[in-house]
């Protein structure tokens, strides 16, 4: 069953980024050849922007990146951490 988080991180990467759908889920968008510098820049962007979080750049690694499933955890992770001023 797919999340508001999962459709929101998929409709990033397919109109944002326009990622093939055959590869939104083939698990390695990072450590693979689907994104360019550029694109994973982008992508972190749009993540912070959309999702309202700071995601700190020590953090920009494929694992965290290569899958839908592994952003979710990312998000959720900097959410629960987060300390709202």
């Amino acid at each position: 069953m797919e999340g508001p988080i999962e459709s929101k991180i998929e409709r990033i990467l397919l109109d944002d980024l326009g990622v093939s759908p055959d590869l939104v889920h083939a698990g390695y968008l990072f450590s693979g050849a689907e994104l360019d510098s550029f694109d994973r820049i982008r992508l972190v962007e749009l993540l912070q922007e959309r999702f309202e979080i700071q995601i700190d750049w020590s953090a920009v690694i494929p694992e965290n990146f290569d899958s839908i499933s592994a952003m979710v955890q990312l998000i959720r992770t900097i959410r629960m951490n987060r300390v709202d001023t």
